[in-house]
């Protein structure tokens, strides 16, 4: 690894570090005002399927597609606790099924996931600083 950093890939590299902190303001921003759209849409969403379920309206037909209301079936969740339960009911013995859970959950492989992080620096109530 080369020790000594010239101006040039200095300055690119703070260049490619301001670009990055912009990026991630902009990608708040537009992830605060997504994230209000679907609140918006998401209360309204129940009412439109009140209505067309009353009306026995399985496609509404607009300027942008067709709306069309389907009813589907999926599988509850699988967590810690309802893998217990069902083992447990299985083997009919909750406390195998808690050891046999537990054993699996302890040793999981672990994977190394990296990323860049923000760290703000934190506002001191010291007036002299």
């Amino acid at each position: 690894m080369n020790s000594t950093i010239s101006q040039q890939e200095l300055e690119t590299f703070k260049a490619k570090v301001n670009l990055w902190l912009s990026l991630t303001d902009d990608i708040k921003k537009l992830t605060l005002a997504l994230k209000e759209l679907k609140q918006k849409k998401n209360e309204i969403t129940p009412e439109i399927e009140k209505f067309m379920n009353s009306y026995e309206i399985n496609d509404a037909k607009t300027q942008k597609g067709t709306i069309k209301l389907i009813h589907s079936w999926s599988k509850e969740g699988m967590n810690k606790k309802t893998l217990t339960d069902k083992l447990g009911q299985y083997l009919q013995n909750l406390k195998l099924a808690e050891e046999a859970i537990t054993y699996a959950y302890d040793n999981r492989n672990k994977v190394e996931k990296t990323r860049l992080k923000i760290i703000n620096p934190k506002k001191s109530n010291n007036p002299l600083s």
